[in-house]
């Protein structure tokens, strides 16, 4: 098993300079979605103000919604949301609890009306985690090796602090998970993935290509791995979709931010050179950005964490 921690970060994080914590908090904008167990097909959500304090303040709620109505119905209140929380020359970044079997949702392509850009192209757009604390145990498809036992929550939680704080103050760099020489492999179990050093950031090619598991089996074990950022880029199936240019330009992302911090605004400017029509952003097509910030739970998980 590769070493674990700080110490196992080596030389190329080293070379990165160090940077803050993570931005200068402001107003955001959180749309939550719960899932019903029982229609699946429908959600009940919540449209809130986040506040640079951790205070979320809801402004709307709606109930069992079907999931392809949900920009159309939510239109409205989102508006109203950005309009509080946008500044000149700055949109308010839109954060986007999800439940873990959701999690591939293509919100920032969601447009709000009929001339309106895809939300990821008018401000940075990042999934998190809404039901991390009930995911699939290891015997429902976590793929914990026979005989290794779960980590106590306390200790998943100082992990993920602790991989968090690393690549937000000395630079990250991707791992390409689910994808080799082209052709999809399944993502490591969740034991492997907490073995990989502090500064790795998943990366998944092939989210959405079916061959050997399904794609919450995979974000799954990145969640249950500890992990609180995570890139990946939704298969269609594109017959010019290169492999290994995206891991290439991914891996440079990623590293070349100088902290994760970054990563935010970097994928919402990959996804407007997208919608510009700029050749050099056409490997960024259908990226995603898990971002999640164990320090800033999200309503009902807790009290705010003391920031380190």
């Amino acid at each position: 098993m590769p070493p674990r921690g700080p110490s196992a970060a080596g030389a190329g994080a080293a070379r990165t300079p160090a940077r803050s914590a993570d931005r200068a908090p402001r107003l955001f904008v959180l749309l939550e979605l719960e899932q019903l167990g029982w229609e699946p097909g429908r959600c009940d959500w919540h449209v809130a103000v986040g506040r640079p304090t951790g205070e979320v303040v809801r402004l709307r709620d709606g109930e069992r919604t079907p999931l392809e109505d949900l920009p159309a119905v939510l239109a409205p209140a989102l508006t109203e949301a950005f309009r509080q929380c946008d500044e000149p020359g700055r949109p308010a970044d839109l954060q986007v609890a999800l439940p873990h079997l959701l999690l591939g949702l293509d919100v920032d392509a969601w447009q709000l009306g009929p001339d309106e850009p895809p939300l990821g192209a008018h401000r940075p757009v990042v999934v998190r985690c809404a039901d991390r604390e009930q995911l699939p145990d290891p015997g429902d498809g976590n793929g914990l090796p026979d005989g290794k036992e779960e980590p106590l929550p306390e200790e998943e939680r100082h992990e993920r602090e602790a991989r968090w704080k690393w690549i937000h103050t000395h630079g990250a760099q991707a791992e390409v998970l689910d994808c080799e020489d082209g052709l999809r492999v399944p993502v490591p179990a969740a034991e492997s993935l907490r073995g990989l050093p502090h500064r790795t950031v998943p990366v998944l090619c092939r989210y959405g290509d079916h061959r050997f598991e399904d794609d919450r089996v995979a974000l799954v074990r990145i969640v249950h791995g500890g992990y609180g950022v995570a890139l990946w880029r939704r298969w269609r199936g594109q017959a010019d979709a290169v492999c290994g240019e995206f891991h290439r330009r991914a891996g440079d992302t990623v590293a070349g931010a100088g902290g994760a911090d970054r990563l935010p605004e970097l994928v919402h400017a990959l996804r407007a050179g997208l919608r510009a029509g700029k050749p050099e952003t056409y490997w960024a097509d259908g990226i995603a950005l898990f971002y999640d910030d164990p320090r800033r739970p999200l309503p009902g998980t807790g009290d705010l964490l003391e920031a380190p």
